[in-house]
Protein backbone atom coordinates (compact mmCIF):
# COMPACT_ATOMS: atom_id res chain seq x y z
CA UNK A 1 0.00 0.00 0.00
CA UNK A 2 2.45 2.23 1.01
CA UNK A 3 4.35 1.75 -2.98
CA UNK A 4 1.43 2.80 -4.32
CA UNK A 5 1.14 6.13 -3.34
CA UNK A 6 4.40 6.99 -5.56
CA UNK A 7 4.03 8.31 -8.68
CA UNK A 8 5.67 5.47 -10.84
CA UNK A 9 5.28 2.06 -10.77
CA UNK A 10 6.20 1.00 -7.78
CA UNK A 11 6.14 -2.41 -6.02
CA UNK A 12 7.18 -4.88 -2.99
CA UNK A 13 10.50 -6.08 -3.03
CA UNK A 14 9.14 -9.64 -3.22
CA UNK A 15 7.00 -9.02 -6.12
CA UNK A 16 10.00 -6.91 -8.45
CA UNK A 17 12.26 -9.73 -7.94
CA UNK A 18 9.98 -12.77 -8.40
CA UNK A 19 10.54 -14.38 -5.20
CA UNK A 20 7.37 -14.98 -3.84
CA UNK A 21 7.40 -15.20 -0.02
CA UNK A 22 10.89 -16.47 0.38
CA UNK A 23 10.12 -20.40 -0.13
CA UNK A 24 12.80 -21.35 -2.38
CA UNK A 25 16.55 -21.96 -2.59
CA UNK A 26 18.84 -20.83 -4.48
CA UNK A 27 19.05 -24.10 -6.48
CA UNK A 28 15.45 -24.06 -7.36
CA UNK A 29 15.58 -20.52 -8.09
CA UNK A 30 17.80 -20.83 -10.93
CA UNK A 31 15.52 -23.28 -12.16
CA UNK A 32 12.28 -20.96 -11.92
CA UNK A 33 14.04 -18.11 -13.46
CA UNK A 34 15.67 -19.97 -16.46
CA UNK A 35 12.92 -21.93 -17.59
CA UNK A 36 9.35 -20.93 -15.68
CA UNK A 37 7.09 -18.28 -17.92
CA UNK A 38 5.90 -16.96 -14.61
CA UNK A 39 8.86 -15.32 -13.55
CA UNK A 40 9.54 -13.39 -16.90
CA UNK A 41 7.90 -10.67 -15.44
CA UNK A 42 10.53 -10.36 -12.61
CA UNK A 43 13.38 -11.07 -15.02
CA UNK A 44 12.27 -7.95 -17.16
CA UNK A 45 11.91 -5.94 -14.21
CA UNK A 46 15.75 -6.95 -13.04
CA UNK A 47 17.15 -6.41 -16.67
CA UNK A 48 15.26 -3.15 -16.74
CA UNK A 49 16.57 -1.74 -13.65
CA UNK A 50 19.54 0.62 -12.87
CA UNK A 51 18.75 1.52 -9.64
CA UNK A 52 16.74 0.10 -6.74
CA UNK A 53 15.13 2.41 -4.18
CA UNK A 54 14.14 0.42 -0.92
CA UNK A 55 12.01 2.04 1.53
CA UNK A 56 11.13 0.95 5.27
CA UNK A 57 14.95 -1.35 4.60
CA UNK A 58 14.66 -2.16 8.75
CA UNK A 59 11.51 -4.30 7.29
CA UNK A 60 13.71 -6.55 5.10
CA UNK A 61 15.28 -9.67 6.81
CA UNK A 62 18.74 -10.72 6.16
CA UNK A 63 17.12 -13.88 4.00
CA UNK A 64 15.07 -11.75 1.86
CA UNK A 65 18.32 -9.60 0.96
CA UNK A 66 20.46 -12.17 0.24
CA UNK A 67 17.98 -13.76 -1.52
CA UNK A 68 17.23 -10.65 -3.58
CA UNK A 69 20.72 -10.28 -3.99
CA UNK A 70 21.56 -13.64 -5.54
CA UNK A 71 18.43 -13.47 -8.01
CA UNK A 72 20.07 -10.32 -9.52
CA UNK A 73 22.91 -11.33 -9.96
CA UNK A 74 21.67 -14.51 -11.46
CA UNK A 75 19.37 -12.84 -14.06
CA UNK A 76 22.41 -10.23 -14.73
CA UNK A 77 24.80 -12.99 -15.27
CA UNK A 78 27.14 -10.81 -13.57
CA UNK A 79 29.39 -11.50 -10.21
CA UNK A 80 28.99 -7.53 -8.71
CA UNK A 81 26.94 -7.62 -6.05
CA UNK A 82 23.01 -6.89 -6.87
CA UNK A 83 24.48 -7.56 -10.27
CA UNK A 84 25.59 -3.69 -10.20
CA UNK A 85 22.52 -2.73 -9.64
CA UNK A 86 22.88 0.56 -7.70
CA UNK A 87 21.14 0.17 -4.50
CA UNK A 88 19.76 3.13 -2.59
CA UNK A 89 18.38 1.94 0.93
CA UNK A 90 15.92 4.65 3.69
CA UNK A 91 14.48 3.46 6.94
CA UNK A 92 15.57 2.96 10.92
CA UNK A 93 16.50 0.12 11.72
CA UNK A 94 15.23 1.44 15.35
CA UNK A 95 11.29 1.00 13.92
CA UNK A 96 10.03 -1.99 12.49
CA UNK A 97 11.83 -5.25 12.69
CA UNK A 98 11.98 -8.17 10.04
CA UNK A 99 8.97 -10.53 10.65
CA UNK A 100 10.40 -14.01 11.26
CA UNK A 101 9.17 -16.93 9.60
CA UNK A 102 10.25 -20.21 10.85
CA UNK A 103 8.18 -21.92 8.59
CA UNK A 104 10.06 -20.94 5.82
CA UNK A 105 13.67 -21.01 7.92
CA UNK A 106 13.68 -17.14 7.91
CA UNK A 107 14.63 -16.16 11.80
CA UNK A 108 14.00 -12.76 11.38
CA UNK A 109 17.52 -11.36 11.54
CA UNK A 110 18.16 -7.61 9.98
CA UNK A 111 19.39 -7.15 7.27
CA UNK A 112 22.39 -5.70 8.09
CA UNK A 113 23.29 -8.82 9.27
CA UNK A 114 23.92 -10.31 6.14
CA UNK A 115 27.48 -10.28 4.89
CA UNK A 116 26.33 -8.61 1.58
CA UNK A 117 25.07 -5.62 3.21
CA UNK A 118 28.35 -3.54 3.91
CA UNK A 119 29.61 -3.88 0.20
CA UNK A 120 25.76 -3.59 -1.56
CA UNK A 121 25.77 0.42 0.95
CA UNK A 122 29.28 1.65 1.33
CA UNK A 123 27.85 5.03 1.80
CA UNK A 124 25.75 5.28 4.87
CA UNK A 125 23.66 8.70 5.65
CA UNK A 126 22.47 9.32 8.99
CA UNK A 127 19.32 11.97 9.75
CA UNK A 128 19.47 13.97 12.19
CA UNK A 129 17.05 16.70 11.63
CA UNK A 130 13.66 16.15 12.96
CA UNK A 131 11.43 17.10 10.08
CA UNK A 132 8.05 16.03 11.27
CA UNK A 133 7.66 17.83 15.19
CA UNK A 134 8.81 21.13 16.29
CA UNK A 135 8.04 20.78 20.51
CA UNK A 136 11.07 19.76 22.01
CA UNK A 137 8.72 17.37 24.28
CA UNK A 138 7.41 15.79 21.66
CA UNK A 139 10.56 15.07 19.65
CA UNK A 140 12.47 13.43 23.14
CA UNK A 141 9.04 11.51 23.53
CA UNK A 142 9.25 10.11 19.73
CA UNK A 143 13.03 8.95 20.21
CA UNK A 144 13.63 7.81 23.71
CA UNK A 145 11.46 4.86 23.41
CA UNK A 146 13.29 3.61 20.24
CA UNK A 147 16.45 2.88 22.99
CA UNK A 148 13.85 1.51 25.41
CA UNK A 149 14.37 4.24 28.14
CA UNK A 150 12.03 6.84 28.03
CA UNK A 151 12.46 9.40 30.65
CA UNK A 152 9.58 10.64 33.51
CA UNK A 153 9.32 13.86 31.76
CA UNK A 154 8.56 11.76 28.42
CA UNK A 155 5.98 9.82 30.71
CA UNK A 156 4.61 12.46 32.54
CA UNK A 157 3.85 13.79 28.80
CA UNK A 158 2.12 10.76 27.15
CA UNK A 159 -0.01 10.49 30.69
CA UNK A 160 -1.24 13.77 30.49
CA UNK A 161 -2.49 13.04 26.89
CA UNK A 162 -4.64 9.98 28.41
CA UNK A 163 -8.67 10.80 27.85
CA UNK A 164 -11.34 9.36 25.81
CA UNK A 165 -11.95 9.98 22.45
CA UNK A 166 -15.76 9.19 21.45
CA UNK A 167 -15.99 8.85 17.34
CA UNK A 168 -18.26 6.90 15.08
CA UNK A 169 -15.52 6.65 12.48
CA UNK A 170 -12.50 6.00 15.10
CA UNK A 171 -10.08 3.64 13.70
CA UNK A 172 -8.98 1.01 16.78
CA UNK A 173 -5.53 -0.40 16.53
CA UNK A 174 -4.62 -3.58 18.67
CA UNK A 175 -1.56 -5.44 19.35
CA UNK A 176 -3.28 -9.20 18.33
CA UNK A 177 -5.05 -10.43 15.41
CA UNK A 178 -7.25 -12.19 18.19
CA UNK A 179 -8.16 -8.47 19.88
CA UNK A 180 -9.05 -6.69 16.42
CA UNK A 181 -11.31 -10.14 15.51
CA UNK A 182 -13.01 -9.84 19.03
CA UNK A 183 -13.63 -6.47 18.38
CA UNK A 184 -14.61 -6.93 14.86
CA UNK A 185 -17.41 -9.19 15.28
CA UNK A 186 -18.99 -7.36 18.23
CA UNK A 187 -19.03 -4.49 16.41
CA UNK A 188 -20.67 -6.44 12.83
CA UNK A 189 -23.30 -7.41 15.00
CA UNK A 190 -24.06 -4.06 16.08
CA UNK A 191 -25.04 -3.05 12.31
CA UNK A 192 -28.17 -3.51 11.04
CA UNK A 193 -28.53 -5.89 8.38
CA UNK A 194 -28.63 -9.63 7.46
CA UNK A 195 -25.14 -11.87 8.38
CA UNK A 196 -23.92 -13.99 5.94
CA UNK A 197 -21.56 -16.45 6.76
CA UNK A 198 -18.80 -17.19 3.51
CA UNK A 199 -17.13 -20.47 4.57
CA UNK A 200 -13.69 -21.54 3.78
CA UNK A 201 -12.77 -25.36 1.57
CA UNK A 202 -9.15 -26.32 3.13
CA UNK A 203 -7.27 -28.88 1.74
CA UNK A 204 -4.69 -30.99 3.22
CA UNK A 205 -3.94 -30.75 6.89
CA UNK A 206 -6.05 -28.59 8.87
CA UNK A 207 -3.65 -28.03 11.62
CA UNK A 208 -1.39 -26.02 9.90
CA UNK A 209 -4.16 -23.46 8.49
CA UNK A 210 -3.66 -21.92 12.02
CA UNK A 211 -0.72 -20.10 10.04
CA UNK A 212 -2.63 -18.03 8.12
CA UNK A 213 -4.45 -14.97 8.24
CA UNK A 214 -7.18 -15.54 6.39
CA UNK A 215 -10.36 -16.76 7.95
CA UNK A 216 -11.75 -20.53 7.97
CA UNK A 217 -15.20 -18.55 8.31
CA UNK A 218 -16.13 -15.04 7.12
CA UNK A 219 -19.02 -13.36 8.72
CA UNK A 220 -20.08 -10.04 6.19
CA UNK A 221 -22.95 -7.44 5.81
CA UNK A 222 -23.43 -4.75 3.85
CA UNK A 223 -22.13 -1.89 4.30
CA UNK A 224 -19.36 -3.37 6.48
CA UNK A 225 -15.58 -2.02 6.16
CA UNK A 226 -12.93 -4.58 5.18
CA UNK A 227 -9.27 -5.07 4.08
CA UNK A 228 -8.65 -6.81 1.13
CA UNK A 229 -5.99 -9.46 1.90
CA UNK A 230 -4.53 -10.43 -1.58
CA UNK A 231 -2.82 -8.83 -4.49
CA UNK A 232 -4.96 -8.95 -7.43
CA UNK A 233 -3.87 -5.97 -10.16
CA UNK A 234 -5.57 -3.97 -11.49
CA UNK A 235 -5.24 -1.25 -8.73
CA UNK A 236 -6.66 -3.70 -6.32
CA UNK A 237 -3.82 -5.08 -3.60
CA UNK A 238 -2.97 -6.23 -0.17
CA UNK A 239 -4.24 -3.98 2.45
CA UNK A 240 -6.63 -1.80 -0.07
CA UNK A 241 -9.85 -0.96 2.23
CA UNK A 242 -13.34 -1.08 1.18
CA UNK A 243 -17.39 -1.50 1.98
CA UNK A 244 -19.11 -4.92 1.51
CA UNK A 245 -22.26 -4.05 -1.16
CA UNK A 246 -24.12 -6.85 -1.58
CA UNK A 247 -23.97 -10.08 0.33
CA UNK A 248 -25.70 -13.18 -0.41
CA UNK A 249 -26.33 -16.85 0.46
CA UNK A 250 -25.84 -18.28 -3.19
CA UNK A 251 -23.52 -15.92 -4.69
CA UNK A 252 -20.15 -14.09 -4.02
CA UNK A 253 -19.38 -11.09 -2.02
CA UNK A 254 -19.36 -7.40 -4.06
CA UNK A 255 -16.79 -5.16 -2.63
CA UNK A 256 -17.17 -1.43 -3.36
CA UNK A 257 -13.23 -0.52 -3.38
CA UNK A 258 -13.50 3.43 -4.07
CA UNK A 259 -16.14 3.70 -6.06
CA UNK A 260 -15.45 0.66 -8.05
CA UNK A 261 -17.47 -2.49 -7.17
CA UNK A 262 -16.20 -6.11 -7.81
CA UNK A 263 -17.40 -9.29 -7.69
CA UNK A 264 -14.53 -11.34 -5.70
CA UNK A 265 -13.88 -14.79 -6.04
CA UNK A 266 -12.14 -17.38 -3.68
CA UNK A 267 -8.35 -17.32 -3.14
CA UNK A 268 -5.89 -20.20 -2.39
CA UNK A 269 -4.11 -19.44 0.53
CA UNK A 270 -1.05 -22.14 1.01
CA UNK A 271 1.47 -23.37 3.69
CA UNK A 272 5.00 -23.78 1.81
CA UNK A 273 6.80 -26.77 3.02
CA UNK A 274 10.22 -25.39 2.37
CA UNK A 275 12.12 -28.84 3.02
CA UNK A 276 9.53 -31.35 0.79
CA UNK A 277 9.29 -28.46 -1.74
CA UNK A 278 5.38 -28.95 -1.78
CA UNK A 279 2.18 -27.16 -0.54
CA UNK A 280 1.12 -29.20 2.71
CA UNK A 281 -2.35 -27.44 2.82
CA UNK A 282 -4.61 -25.05 1.36
CA UNK A 283 -7.17 -23.15 2.10
CA UNK A 284 -9.29 -21.82 -0.35
CA UNK A 285 -11.24 -18.41 0.66
CA UNK A 286 -12.39 -15.05 -0.22
CA UNK A 287 -9.39 -12.92 0.31
CA UNK A 288 -11.15 -10.22 3.42
CA UNK A 289 -10.79 -9.74 6.29
CA UNK A 290 -13.35 -7.12 8.10
CA UNK A 291 -12.02 -3.76 9.31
Amino acid sequence: MASLQLKFNATTIHHWAGILDGRYDNEKLVELLDSDDRFAAAKAHIHATDCIIIDEISMLSAKIFNMVEFVCRHVKKSTQVFGGIQLIASGDFKQLPPVPDYRLHDDGAYCFQSDFFWTAFPHHINLTQVKRQHEEGLIRAVSEPCDGNPSEETLALLRSLDRPVEHPELTRLYGTNFDAAYINQIMLEEMDGETHIYKAVDEGNSKLMRCTAVAKNIALKAGAPVILMKNLGKGLFNGTRGKVHKVSADGPPIINFNGKLVTLKRERFEIFDKEQHKVLACRVQYPLMLA
